[in-house]
């Protein structure tokens, strides 16, 4: 059995925010992980979704894929958008497709739903991992932090039999996962679910919004799986003006720029 520790770098929720995932990779390339992760939802909401998919690629990766792959992918096309969707999104789903082009979208559409993978020498399971962006079967599912007072988002509370129904069959102590844009570290079962919140943004009331995260996780054999959640500071400026100067018939494009615009800095008075 292996005693090097192994650590892999999880990214998720890109949403197109190119100075985002500038910013999360080069700090990852000072971490010496073995493997980088991303969790889906590569593009959609921010303007720049061919560069960011250009700028995942210059590195070693694997993914898996989110709603919003498919809202770009397979109903982007005309007469495929779901009648339970909101329609307004639509016309975005199109421009990020028609700006991605067709090679660039059949490789997000070939991405997989989910992966498991396993760490080389770790022995009884405990180096196994499942990738997920919401719940296994449905990427539209997130998995939120239990009710309770420590709960900053009780509206998106998951109580523990709900999570047992979408778990159920998962026996991999380490579930990787996306979606809900919310940084959580929850125990299950004796193993860890993480989702280190988004590169695009953050749902307030958590604290540094405008911030890009990812997470890190390093196993060694014969303990649990560390987990080391990042925050990183990037070029919130440069993302906001894209997201206005670039007409990518995003209608959420001030509700975003809200989440991302960092809070004002306060001087204090002199004694």
């Amino acid at each position: 059995m292996s005693t090097t520790p192994y650590r892999i770098a999880f990214l998720t929720d890109i949403h197109g925010n190119l100075h985002g995932l500038a910013a999360v990779l080069d700090a990852i390339r000072h971490e010496a992980s073995d493997l980088i992760i991303v969790g889906g939802d590569l593009t959609y909401k921010f303007p720049y979704p061919r560069e960011t998919v250009e700028l995942l690629a210059t590195v070693e990766h694997q993914a898996v894929a989110g709603n919003t792959d498919r809202y770009v992918t397979a109903w982007a096309e005309p007469g495929a958008w779901p009648d339970w969707l909101p329609i307004s999104g639509l016309p975005h789903a199109q421009w990020t497709r028609a700006q991605l082009g067709e090679d660039w979208a059949a490789q997000i559409a070939a991405l997989p739903p989910q992966l498991s993978l396993s760490v080389a020498g770790a022995a009884g399971g405990a180096g196994e991992v499942l990738v997920v962006h919401g719940v296994p079967g449905n990427p539209f599912i997130g998995i939120h932090h239990p009710p309770g007072s420590e709960n900053l988002h009780p509206q998106w509370a998951l109580g523990e039999a709900q999570l047992n129904h979408h778990l159920a069959g998962v026996r991999a102590p380490l579930i990787l996962t996306g979606h809900t844009h919310i940084p959580m570290v929850r125990r299950w079962h004796g193993g860890t679910i993480v989702n280190p919140g988004a590169v695009a943004y953050i749902w307030h009331p958590t604290p540094d919004a405008h911030l890009a995260r990812y997470a890190l996780l390093t196993y060694r054999p014969g303990q649990p799986w560390q987990v080391e959640m990042r925050a990183v500071a990037y070029d919130n400026a440069a993302a906001l003006r894209g997201l206005r100067e670039i007409d990518a018939q995003n209608s959420l494009v001030e509700q975003i720029a809200a989440l991302v615009t960092p809070p004002p800095i306060v001087v204090g008075r002199g004694s």
